[in-house]
């Protein structure tokens, strides 16, 4: 269960856009406080340098739902928003969806089946 204070190892699949721009990887914690989703992330490019940290804050009134599919080998998370502005500046946005990819060594602290129960 992903508790308030606690941080979750994700990782972004780049999209296509990215992959054109030279983002390689993108890899973060997703923490919960305060009725908040907080994904604090790195962006590696082609020249293997990570970015600074830079963090997206989205209160859960600005979201539409949050899912978990939790898979053999691991688990996603997807997030939609109310406005697709929120995910303006964010890479790994396919269409009005953001995946965040937990390993199967994570999943343990991945929120349970029914996310909004435990984040309402």
């Amino acid at each position: 269960m992903l508790f308030a204070g606690t941080s979750l190892p994700v990782t972004i699949e780049a999209t296509t856009a990215d992959l054109v721009q030279g983002t390689i990887s993108i890899e973060g914690l997703l923490s919960y406080r305060d009725r908040t989703l907080t994904l604090e992330y790195r962006v590696t490019d082609m020249s293997m340098q990570p970015s600074a940290v830079r963090t997206l804050d989205l209160s859960l009134a600005d979201l539409r739902e949050v899912e978990l599919k939790k898979g053999l080998f691991g688990t996603k998370i997807v997030v939609r928003p109310q406005r697709l502005a929120l995910f303006e500046q964010m890479p790994g946005v396919t269409g009005d969806e953001l995946t965040l990819k937990v390993k199967r060594r994570d999943r343990e602290a991945a929120p349970p089946s029914s996310p909004t129960s435990v984040w309402s």
